[in-house]
């Protein structure tokens, strides 16, 4: 048997050495010219970019230009969601998948990094006479998809949430909407079924008020997708958490971004 091997392979090893001498004698000289074009190419890309880099940064907008992107969306930041991957997935994000998907990222990690989170999303969502103490967040629990007896489900539900000195700690009611239509009646059974809560209307625009009736106009605060989103972005801690930069990005996609009215 090893005999037969040698035999086989003899031939296949001149034959690999002929086609190696053959590349190597097609090859020739190394022509530079390519490399030395492509350089001069890039070279000049990059010279002609400079130039009208400066001409814009000598704009006499410019500064304000920056200073109000850096105002509106908190862009200065390391880990902006605007950096995160985009997720291809073919999929239009619906209400219980992304109040589910907040609530778990909101709950996570480290207890003192957990607790400005839970401050910074409760504040950019306009809660007022909140304790301005991070670490009585740690008590704070927070709950999706809150079971109301034969009433139905509370989209989002914080419990223990800390006030200001002399106040007792509140709950916060959060209905999320990315259509306009609230169900009869379920507004009221939410409000009962909790005590002493701050009710929320979560929603794309202010049509979804349409829905409130009578004294519900003065129980339950609106709030924009947009407004909570830039808000929050620009006040959440600084942590590596992709997971959450990832769901931003995807959620300004889903709430619409801006408006092509405000972009010119």
């Amino acid at each position: 048997m090893k005999r037969k091997n040698k035999k086989r392979t003899q031939p296949a090893l001149a034959q690999i050495r002929h086609v190696a001498k053959l590349a190597v004698n097609a090859r020739g000289e190394f022509n530079s010219g390519p490399l030395t074009w492509f350089s001069k190419f890039e070279r000049d890309k990059i010279i002609t970019a400079l130039d009208k880099l400066a001409g814009l940064c000598r704009a006499p907008n410019y500064n304000k230009d920056v200073a109000a992107l850096s105002d509106v969306f908190g862009i200065s930041r390391d880990r902006h969601s605007f950096l995160a991957i985009d997720l291809d997935w073919a999929v239009r994000l619906k209400e219980p998948q992304v109040t589910k998907t907040l609530v778990r990222l909101l709950d996570m990690g480290d207890p003192a990094i957990r607790a400005e989170r839970i401050y910074a999303f409760l504040h950019a969502l306009g809660v007022k006479e909140l304790s301005s103490d991070r670490g009585e967040y740690e008590k704070v629990i927070i709950e999706s998809e809150y079971e109301v007896k034969k009433s139905g489900r509370i989209d989002i539900l914080f419990q223990e949430v800390p006030r200001v000195e002399g106040k007792q700690p509140t709950a916060v009611i959060i209905e999320a909407k990315f259509t306009h239509k609230i169900t009869k009646g379920q507004l009221k059974r939410y409000r009962d079924a909790v005590n002493n809560a701050t009710c929320i209307l979560l929603a794309l625009d202010e049509r979804a008020k349409q829905g409130l009736k009578g004294r519900q106009n003065k129980i339950w605060s609106f709030v924009a997708w947009r407004d909570l989103w830039l808000r929050f972005e620009k006040a959440r801690p600084d942590e590596d958490f992709p997971s959450l930069e990832i769901l931003m990005k995807t959620l300004w996609g889903r709430i619409g971004g801006l408006n092509p009215e405000e972009i010119k």
